[in-house]
């Protein structure tokens, strides 16, 4: 029987090229793609296997690390997640999600002055993320930071007038500066704009206590019960 030497080389050479492509073909969009699924799922560990084996295939792409790092952030692992946005801080320096996201783990973890240090720069790269600021600001408040923490607050209200968060923490800091009408006033500019959160009523009752107005505190917590019947707890405390 003859052997055809050239047939043998060139089937070689054909299964060499079928190897080649297939090691060409770049499948991270495909791992990327099935781990934003399984990420809309809450299905966070499984959505962080496909992210890594995207990563696998391509390590060059920002968005798979930031996307890994939110399903780390997702699950608690914050230490995770931080290693995963700074590798997208190291790919895009100015990557002002990932620097807030990166902020929010520290936060997550005790590390006060990275969190605001991540923000901070968040903020030099838009000094009108109004985000950046109630999470800077937020911070701050948690190491009683409370006049650094209601610049924050003023700040974003300048540049988002119908956000009610703000108007909220704001209130929450003149609270802790016993500051109370003035407290007042932002909860009060809170329920303008959501009148559906009891929080806004009760955290304005409480600073009513605060000044000696039992009768309005109590107006205000029977309308926080009447959306929330857990606040009957602060009818029976103050309003016997």
């Amino acid at each position: 029987m003859r052997i055809d030497l050239f047939k043998i080389l060139l089937s070689s050479l054909i299964l060499a090229g079928i190897i080649s492509c297939q090691q060409a073909i770049d499948l991270s969009p495909v791992y990327y793609k099935q781990g934003n699924e399984l990420y809309d799922k809450g299905k966070f560990q499984e959505a962080i296997d496909k992210y890594t084996e995207a990563i696998e295939a391509n390590s060059s792409n920002q968005n798979y690390y930031f996307n890994r790092g939110s399903a780390y952030f997702a699950i608690g692992n914050y230490e995770f997640a931080i290693k995963d946005y700074t590798h997208v801080l190291q790919l895009f320096p100015q990557n002002s999600v990932a620097l807030k996201s990166r902020g929010s783990s520290y936060f997550n973890i005790g590390l006060n002055d990275r969190a605001i240090d991540d923000f901070s720069q968040a903020l030099q790269i838009n000094p009108r993320d109004t985000e950046a600021l109630n999470n800077r600001a937020y911070v701050k408040t948690s190491i009683k930071d409370f006049t650094s923490a209601f610049e924050d607050y003023s700040r974003a209200i300048e540049l988002d007038t119908t956000n009610s968060i703000l108007y909220f923490n704001r209130g929450s800091v003149l609270d802790s500066l016993k500051q109370f009408e003035g407290a007042i006033e932002n909860y009060t500019q809170a329920l303008h704009i959501s009148a559906d959160n009891p929080q806004n009523f009760i955290s304005r009752g409480l600073s009513l206590i605060q000044l000696g107005k039992n009768e309005e505190a109590c107006e205000d917590f029977n309308s926080a019960f009447k959306i929330d019947s857990t606040a009957i707890v602060f009818l029976n405390k103050f309003c016997k």
